[in-house]
């Protein structure tokens, strides 16, 4: 091309002549715009399609690889770190081939190619610029080695913070109880600390990283120039083949730019596939969905256990069961009974073979459980938890998934009326059909819309659906009442014929019609038999029983306590009216009154939940400078260097313009001539080198500003949310969108951060210096040139807001897909217990099948809009040469000029449209933005920051409850309580008990002041709670519920939580009190051992009694118990309520019990139906009214 210039410039070529050479070249500029058409489409197509592909089978693949491995792969991996797996490191690989690793193929062919073009035109300069690619070559591996070390490191930090995120946010109860928010919180911000200097390193060196490949192929130019110029002077190669060399490299090292900051994404895609694959690879020794083994035609469930030694994996020298043996007949019902940790709940899961023994044999039928399909095992046994899993699914499909593991078809109608009949039975039905929708009410997420004793009789109606051989009950009756214990009683009774059941239960009540019992202690059975003889034997289990006898005459006796004399003598029991709201004041006016405020709340949660929220822009930029407050300085020093950076392209094209004119006239004095070629060869490499300089300058301050910003949205978010109220987090879907928002969405603020913003500083810096220089040599040819620039701008933006929404909707869907594999592994014992693995890998799979299908015209529209892009890049260019030319021909401009103009404005703006690729991520950021200023502009009703600080008071606390009408913020109809009134005077022990669903609990949520009634007041020593600081308040209160909570972390750290300045001696006390000082003092780290993931390395009652002493250390006036002892045994029990009555002297305490036993020495009971008090008095009183409590009282008591 040059030397057709020079030809028609000198003369040498005609006008008309030239006319023609120019239309042959526009025309392979047209060639080459079909070909990037078509190329480019496909390229762009595959890898979209491809990525998104991947990513959805890795998903699976790993969902399927975690229901295969079963419960012991999450006991060492961590259900936080899967569902990271699923969710943020997925994403990753999905952005990194869908989007980024086409870039980085491109950039890299690019260059390749170019070399190779030069290498045919002039292969002894090109072999000399070859030295440069093997510099580029170790640059890039040298820098991504350091790139991927450091990105995996903060990787890996960052999904420890991650986990912490979720445990905080999931056990938001325990840390409000606490008032451990701000413990929490710093606990977060201390695992986040410790991603923020890798990935400011893993930054930085992928930013030096592309300088240092800029600065060599920069280099290039000089050497090519220098070492060129001495070829063509002495005939070794033409003048159009070294420029040839020169712009091929040009054309190849404008691309190289890209490579940086997408290699770095592909890095971390790299990085998380890894992490994905090595999940995948580890081994296992049981599979779950494995069809291997026998498959018996009947089954009559005799079970024996032959000298059975076991240990759990993450606790291999912790043996639980040793030489256990025992032989349960078929078709009859086996309790176990006995103390915390002595192996019940282990003897459940080697059965359904979560885990297989270490040594001896477990035979069903005579047959070793090893050789039986596992698959077959698991479908005739039925299960049931004390920790019930519950899907975030309707009433009718909670039960239905019991009838998978079924091999009868049936009708839809005969499928109903087995799901009907198994509500019935254990007393539900009634409750379902009093919800708004019925069997088709949803759940919520974990059950979290129904009562404990709901979903515990949930899963009993979904077990007895089943009609399995072999049942399962591992403390499944804990939860429920007296009443709704007899329900599951009669339907046992009934479903047990011919049935082979093992109980596992701590209330002997529940096991006294079993055929036999067996009682366990540490060391093995101490004894079995039936429960008469047990009794006769006065041995272990008739201590047991003794203990748990119920006589109305010992009670009686035993209700002088201390504390009565702080009773109302004038008070009698009375059985309360059931009327509705009092004053002339209907129900419905109370609906109306706070429907409002209602709704205006139901709109903060849609805002906070929404899958994308807008933002004005202003609102946007506030935050954005919010985030960077502290750090302008540096962001000021960076952006700097990003302008100088910006404006190197236009300083290239003149160097490089000027040294191809001078390196064209060829000069008879030799020296003259390499002194001129030398010259601007010199300033080529000196200009490399600056850009070197500028480019590392820019990156460290913007990779510190970037990281910090981050780290402080990350922060912010996690500190708003638990400021919260519990309204905020009972949300649908709640927990599992909060913990995605701060581990992924928050990430995604990076698309505005200064390091991006530096990438459209430098592009429209760049392109403004080209237009002005241009404009400045020939205003002509910059107005033409120019005018090309908003088609190859608009051409970038029209793809780059294209796929920014189909990539927003696809990010939905994959959000809504990890929320699914999400909750089946949060699940997954009762998933694999229900042979649900293939159901839930299809409701999975199937919506990512459909919603593909869906996009898929999407797709290829939106990649064809971008080839069509690409395109119109080379038809602009061969525009732009044609008309230099033509003035070029007539003499109107110079060569310098059309050389300088047309490398400037033309080469430049497409490189600077190539910042358009980064609208996606922009679009993804402000969508973050926008949900993050919805989540910090929403003030909660119930605000623990705000409010008068008022001091615990030293002579104790009186709680009252005046009238009080409540409903929750989920129900739009349906009141949780209808005019309650409790009183509780200082030193009181306050009995509450009833039915299930009665409102029990909700009156607890209502003195924590989790949420706030309708109408009515509850005072704090005669102020409304309302008046007083939220953490002044629940200072005063200590809770413990019947969900323990533990987070990850040692026994010290949890029972910190309460008292972070608590002394040992207080804490050793503490744990004391709460029968757990054996317990700590037999484990080699003492205070110091880890409880796990949630405490799972503790049993059960270890956990509950944990908290028990968490919340005695706290040393508040007012103690809250909501059945505080379920999960213990009946000794455990009476030592913990031996602690809890000791605790109890000198404070206020309310207990929610259903054994009755435990609040027998009540001050006075509270019998709560149907959100309303339907009796009240003393033990003694109630029994002698003979109503509800005397009811309830002889059933225990038979």
């Amino acid at each position: 091309m040059s030397t057709i210039f020079a030809d028609v410039t000198s003369g040498r070529l005609s006008e008309d002549d030239f006319v023609i050479v120019i239309g042959k070249i526009m025309l392979y500029f047209l060639y080459l715009a079909i070909g990037e058409l078509v190329g480019s489409y496909a390229m762009w197509i595959g890898f979209t399609l491809g990525g998104q592909s991947i990513c959805a089978r890795m998903r699976r693949s790993l969902l399927v690889s975690v229901f295969h491995r079963g419960v012991s792969f999450l006991d060492k991996a961590g259900t936080v770190h899967v569902n990271t797996l699923l969710g943020a490191d997925a994403d990753a690989v999905n952005d990194a081939i869908s989007s980024k690793l086409g870039r980085v193929i491109a950039a890299t062919s690019s260059v390749l190619v170019a070399f190779a073009v030069s290498f045919a035109r002039s292969w002894l300069l090109t072999l000399i610029l070859g030295s440069g690619v093997l510099a580029l070559a170790v640059a890039a591996f040298v820098g991504t080695l350091f790139v991927s070390r450091f990105t995996k490191r903060s990787s890996a930090a960052l999904a420890e913070a991650n986990s912490v995120a979720e445990e905080t946010i999931s056990g938001i109860v325990c840390a409000m109880t606490n008032g451990a928010e701000s413990i929490l919180a710093t606990r977060y911000q201390n695992s986040l600390s410790r991603c923020y200097r890798p990935a400011i390193f893993a930054r930085i060196a992928g930013d030096i990283m592309a300088a240092v490949i800029m600065t060599i192929a920069l280099s290039l130019f000089g050497l090519a120039f220098w070492r060129g110029s001495r070829y063509y002077f002495d005939g070794q190669t033409g003048f159009a083949d070294v420029l040839t060399v020169l712009l091929a490299v040009l054309t190849g090292t404008s691309t190289l730019g890209l490579i940086g900051p997408n290699a770095q994404a592909v890095s971390a895609g790299a990085t998380a596939a890894r992490r994905l694959l090595d999940a995948m690879a580890k081994p296992y020794t049981i599979d779950c969905m494995s069809m291997a083994g026998t498959t018996p035609i009947k089954i009559s469930g005799k079970i024996e256990f032959d000298r059975v030694d076991f240990a759990y994996p993450t606790r291999p020298n912790v043996k639980v069961l040793t030489g256990f043996s025992l032989s349960i007949p078929a078709g009859s019902t086996t309790a176990l009974v006995g103390a915390s940790c002595c192996g019940k709940s282990t003897i459940v899961k080697l059965l359904q073979r979560f885990y297989d023994p270490s040594h001896g044999t477990i035979f069903l039928d005579g047959r070793p459980l090893t050789s039986l399909s596992l698959r077959w095992l698991r479908e005739n046994m039925a299960v049931v938890h004390q920790d019930t899993d519950l899907f975030n699914a309707s009433v009718y499909d909670n039960i239905r998934y019991g009838l998978f593991r079924s091999r009868e078809t049936l009708t839809n109608q005969q499928e109903r009326d087995k799901i009907m009949d198994a509500a019935e039975a254990v007393g539900l039905h009634h409750i379902i059909m009093s919800m708004p929708d019925g069997y088709q009410t949803s759940v919520g997420e974990k059950g979290s819309r129904l009562s404990g004793g709901q979903r515990q009789r949930l899963a009993m109606a979904r077990a007895l659906v089943s009609g399995c051989k072999v049942l399962l009950l591992d403390e499944a009756t804990s939860a429920l009442d007296t009443v709704s214990e007899r329900y599951i009683q009669e339907a046992m009774a009934a479903f047990g014929k011919d049935r082979t059941v093992i109980i596992i239960a701590h209330r002997l009540s529940t096991i006294q019609n079993a055929d036999n019992i067996v009682v366990m202690t540490p060391d093995g059975i101490a004894e079995q038999g039936r429960y008469d003889d047990l009794v006769r034997r006065k041995s272990a289990f008739s201590r047991l029983h003794n203990m748990e006898i119920v006589d109305r005459e010992h009670l009686s006796c035993r209700g002088a306590l201390e504390r009565r004399q702080t009773h109302d003598p004038t008070i009698t029991a009375q059985s309360m009216s059931t009327a509705g709201p009092s004053d002339g004041e209907s129900s419905g006016q109370l609906l109306s009154g706070s429907r409002a405020s209602l709704e205006e709340e139901s709109r903060q949660h849609r805002a906070c939940y929404a899958s994308s929220t807008t933002a004005s822009a202003s609102d946007i930029w506030r935050l954005l400078i919010r985030l960077n407050t502290g750090k302008w300085g540096l962001a000021t020093f960076g952006l700097l260097w990003a302008v100088i950076s910006g404006c190197a392209p236009t300083v290239h094209a003149f160097l490089f313009a000027n040294a191809v004119l001078v390196f064209g006239k060829l000069e008879s004095d030799k020296d003259e001539y390499f002194r001129k070629v030398d010259f601007w060869a010199a300033l080529q490499v000196g200009f490399a080198c600056a850009q070197g300089i500028a480019s590392t300058m820019r990156s460290t301050p913007l990779a510190i500003c970037s990281e910090d910003s981050l780290a402080k949205a990350r922060t912010q978010a996690l500190d708003h949310i638990l400021r919260q109220d519990m309204a905020f987090f009972a949300a649908e879907g709640g927990t599992s969108k909060l913990t995605s928002f701060v581990s992924t969405t928050i990430g995604e603020l990076d698309g505005l951060s200064v390091s991006s913003m530096s990438t459209w500083v430098g592009g429209l810096i760049g392109l403004v210096s080209a237009v002005a220089m241009s404009i400045g040599l020939h205003w002509k040819l910059a107005l033409v040139y120019t005018s090309a620039v908003p088609f190859l701008l608009a051409a970038g933006y029209v793809y780059a807001a294209f796929a920014s929404k189909r990539e927003q909707k696809a990010r939905q869907w994959s959000l809504e897909a990890a929320v699914l594999a999400c909750e089946s592994v949060d699940c997954l014992s009762t998933v694999v217990s229900l042979g649900l693995e293939q159901y839930m890998e299809d409701r999975f799979w199937q919506p990512l099948v459909t919603q593909s299908r869906r996009r898929v015209r999407k797709d290829h529209l939106s990649c064809g809009i971008y080839a069509l892009s690409q395109a119109v890049v080379y038809l602009c260019l061969g525009g732009a040469l044609y008309y230099g030319g033509r003035l070029i021909a007539a003499g109107e401009v110079s060569m310098l000029d059309f050389y300088i103009c047309y490398i400037a404005v033309v080469v430049i703006t497409p490189a600077a449209g190539a910042c358009f690729n980064l609208l996606p991520d922009i679009r993804k950021a402000s969508n973050a933005c926008g949900l993050l200023l919805a989540l910090l502009a929403r003030q909660p009703t119930i605000d623990p920051t705000k409010g008068p600080e008022i001091p615990v008071p030293a002579g104790g606390v009186k709680l009252t409850l005046d009238d009080v009408y409540f409903r929750y913020p989920t129900s739009e109809e349906a009141y949780a309580l209808l005019g309650i009134d409790i009183n509780a005077r200082p030193g009181q022990y306050i009995g509450l008990c009833g039915p299930s669903g009665g409102g029990k609990s909700t009156i607890l949520s209502l003195i924590e002041r989790f949420y706030d009634p309708q109408r009515g007041s509850i005072l704090n020593n005669g102020i409304d709670i309302r008046c007083m600081g939220v953490r002044s308040h629940r200072k005063c209160i200590a809770l413990i519920t019947q969900e323990t909570t533990l987070f990850s972390g040692s026994i010290r750290e949890n029972l910190l939580l309460a008292s972070p300045s608590a002394t040992k001696q207080q804490i050793q006390e503490a744990i004391n009190a709460a029968a757990l000082g054996e317990f700590v003092a037999s484990l080699p780290e003492g205070l110091d051992t880890a409880v796990g993931h949630r405490g799972l390395s503790l049993s059960g009652g270890q956990r509950q009694r944990l908290a028990i002493a968490r919340a005695l250390l706290n040393d508040s006036p007012v103690l809250l118990l909501d059945e505080a002892t379920s999960s213990l045994d009946r000794v455990s029990e009476l030592m913990v309520q031996s602690a809890i009555d000791y605790a109890s002297h000198g404070r206020t305490t309310i207990a929610v019990a259903q054994r009755l036993s435990t609040i027998q020495h009540a001050d006075w009971i509270y019998v709560i139906e149907h959100g309303r008090v339907v009796e009240q008095g003393t033990h003694r009183d109630l029994m002698r009214a003979d109503m509800m409590y005397a009811n309830l009282v002889r059933m225990q008591h038979s």
